[in-house]
């Protein structure tokens, strides 16, 4: 699910590149692939249904050119 982070930054109009990291052993895995994937579903809800915007907005920094 690497193409998520990318997913969320095009529907904020933000250029972005993800890469795939090594996953986890199995001891940690299923708690941790449960847990992504609520986070996925509210990330969903967030943008789509209840329009969710970010709380703490500092000055905006430039990156790059």
């Amino acid at each position: 699910y690497w193409w998520f982070p990318v997913f969320i930054a095009r529907k904020n109009n933000i250029q972005a590149i993800a890469y795939n990291a090594k996953g986890v052993g199995a001891r940690y895995g299923f708690k941790t692939m449960l847990r992504e994937k609520f986070a996925r579903v509210k990330t969903i809800l967030d943008i789509y249904v209840l329009g969710t915007v970010p709380k703490f907005l500092g000055e905006k920094i430039k990156i790059g050119k």
